[in-house]
């Protein structure tokens, strides 16, 4: 656990990210910066290309600053903690993207007025992260038909052309119209010794109970030292 010190004066540094979610309008823009006014010894960056978060965030660490708070989805909350993981440095989220699965993993609100008071007046706890090829994952890592397809509309490390929630759409959609001649993905799991090989159509790692707006596993715990295999 991160030890918090709920009196003492901390560098908060909000890293906004202007295209989360349907992109952010001024009104919510003047909401936001209020809000981080109202933060003992804050400072207001906002991102401009994809990974700018994780190199924002890494670059926090070589100064005073104490907590992150991210203002986007869950995308740019994973870029924060590629720099930030295993670290003192604490990170929150003021929730605009289009699923925001960990703030609502984590009990934070959409509302943006809650979701500041519970920053300022929560506790900080660490959270199990996972690994692949070298990149750490908060959420989920999926692997199979949806995978495949997601990449037929959106390249990683390029700014998406629409919204996460649309651009899922069109992942669906077209992995249901050309699922059919999907031969599967060949999974081999090595687990305490011993060896498991499988064909799926589907895979999912996950460290939250929803995947997306669905739900997925009830039972998960952020923070018991597991990731679940579906």
């Amino acid at each position: 656990m991160i030890e918090v010190h709920q009196n003492r004066t901390k560098n908060h540094l909000f890293v906004i990210n202007p295209t989360a979610g349907r992109g952010l309008s001024p009104d919510k823009r003047r909401e936001i910066l209020k809000i981080a006014r109202s933060f003992p010894s804050s400072d207001v960056l906002d991102t401009n290309a994809p990974q700018h978060a994780t190199e924002i965030a890494r670059n926090a660490l070589k100064h005073d600053v104490q907590a992150i708070v991210v203002v986007g989805g869950d995308g740019t909350v994973n870029e924060v903690i590629q720099a930030t993981a295993n670290t003192p440095l604490e990170v929150g989220t003021l929730p605009t993207g289009s699923f925001n699965v960990f703030a609502r993993e984590v009990g934070i609100s959409k509302n943006l007025e809650k979701a500041s008071e519970i920053l300022q007046n929560g506790k900080a706890e660490d959270v199990d992260l996972g690994e692949v090829n070298g990149t750490l994952f908060l959420l989920a890592a999926d692997f199979g038909m949806d995978a495949d397809k997601y990449l037929r509309f959106h390249k990683p490390g390029t700014t998406r052309k629409h919204s996460g929630a649309y651009t899922f759409a069109q992942t669906f959609a077209w992995t249901a119209l050309t699922g059919l001649g999907y031969s599967g993905h060949k999974l081999q799991i090595t687990h305490d010794g011993a060896e498991t090989h499988k064909n799926i159509l589907l895979g999912a790692i996950t460290n939250t109970t929803d995947y997306g707006k669905l739900p997925l596993n009830r039972h998960t715990i952020l923070n018991d030292g597991r990731l679940e295999l579906t």
